[in-house]
């Protein structure tokens, strides 16, 4: 695993002398903002809402805003907003509510959403030196002095998570963890991650137990260059390790290009991309496979496009992947497609549905002995398949009063 590492940090060094400290910054002066409200489209605020400083660090807002939702009466949701002033703000408090109907599209519930968050900022900002700049709508400067950022606009996080689960029969762990490094501005996007899992579970028969179990473990760094308004350039590194997939180590490197159909600037409402990914990888197997292989180089290259709409009347995410290795395995390949649909039909009536797909011929990691019923059983190991799918369909049926906006959270919702 050190071997992997040192490997994988290798591959990501020349990525990040792709940064500079261009991208977006703050103005200076601005009000520093912390937005808790795990339902916003956080992206899209931030874009809207350019005369703040939203900050990552709760401890170093100005102003904290509390986000929370309860049920209305018309089956409706009511956003309540809660300004908190700190620091110089301190006692400046402020409350705001959003009504956001029952029939409101994904799109809608953030457009009204983010207006009312940036009507409820306006007093704080007004008292602040970008004042004399505020109107009904705010252009950003790219003139006025910036904010130096001590991060260089780098976000670190890491997650834990497990589960054990057992009865007189049977006992079943599971763990899993990672670690996650990204820098975004408009000119790059860098992210740097790691993680791990493992999965094990014990079956008691007959005065006898027996155990089966997989693990796994990943280093991935990406970086993304911006060339134009529809343009891209990316590069992409690995180094994992996978039992389910046969692969005691695997590494490997591929460059990319992106061509957006529609300008980049529109992507919060729509985006066609095609991305194109080539490169090759070295792959050392736990077994020797079913064509004798216990290592070998690959080359395998990727095209896909994706089509992601949000509009008034709802929102659809469709996408197409195909990969083929090269040179060796020719005649190995994988399709894949997936469709999200969220549509508002008439009034009231809401489709939601998601349909995925995948035609495969590239398991060339497969062991040449066969799994026994228990692997099959436990599903620890990969198995053959030419075809995989699954789908999901709901219907929502809305109607009655829209003028009803009361709470009562007796006995919760």
């Amino acid at each position: 695993m050190i071997h992997a590492i040192l490997i994988s940090f290798i591959l990501i060094a020349p990525y990040r002398a792709w940064a500079d400290t261009g991208g977006q910054k703050p103005l200076a002066g601005s009000v520093r903002v912390y937005l808790d409200c795990p339902s916003c489209d956080q992206d899209f605020t931030r874009e809207q809402i350019r005369f703040v400083n939203f900050v990552r660090d709760a401890k170093e807002a100005q102003v904290f805003i509390l986000v929370t939702r309860q049920p209305t009466g018309n089956s409706g949701v009511r956003y309540t907003l809660d300004y908190q002033g700190r620091q110089r703000f301190q006692g400046k408090d402020d409350s705001l509510t959003y009504d956001d109907p029952p029939k409101s599209t994904a799109h809608q519930t953030r457009q009204g959403l983010t207006k009312q968050l940036k009507l409820g900022l306006v007093r704080y900002a007004a008292q602040s030196p970008l004042k004399s700049d505020l109107d009904v709508d705010f252009d950003y400067d790219e003139s006025k002095p910036k904010e130096k950022d001590s991060w260089d606009n780098w976000v670190l996080s890491g997650r834990l998570s497990g589960m054990f689960n057992a009865d007189k029969w049977s006992q079943t762990l599971q763990s899993e963890g990672g670690l996650s490094a990204d820098r975004v501005t408009p000119e790059l996007k860098v992210s740097l991650g790691a993680s791990a899992m493992y999965y094990k579970t014990t079956i008691k028969a007959g005065g006898q137990s027996a155990s089966d179990g997989y693990h796994g473990e990943n280093l991935n760094a990406m970086a993304v260059k911006s060339l134009d308004g529809h343009w891209s350039l990316g590069a992409w590194s690995s180094v994992r390790s996978s039992q389910y997939d046969n692969t005691r180590l695997g590494y490997g490197a591929s460059p990319g290009i992106e061509y957006s159909v529609f300008p980049y600037t529109q992507a919060n409402r729509k985006q066609l991309r095609v991305d194109y990914i080539a490169g090759p990888s070295f792959v050392i197997y736990d077994e020797k496979t079913i064509y004798g292989k216990t290592h070998e180089l690959l080359f395998k290259h990727l095209l896909s496009m994706t089509l992601d709409v949000k509009q008034d009347w709802g929102s659809v995410q469709t996408s197409i992947t195909g990969d083929h290795y090269l040179f060796s395995h020719m005649d190995k390949w994988r399709l894949d497609l997936l469709t999200r649909l969220s549509l508002r039909v008439t009034e009231g009536l809401t489709v939601d549905a998601q349909a995925r797909g995948s035609f495969v011929n590239d398991q060339i990691s497969l062991t040449k002995t066969e799994a026994s019923a228990d692997e099959i059983r436990a599903r620890d190991r990969q198995l053959p398949a030419t075809f995989q799918y699954s789908g999901t369909l709901g219907l929502t049926y809305t109607m009655g009063s829209t003028d009803n906006n009361v709470i009562n959270p007796r006995f919760g919702e």
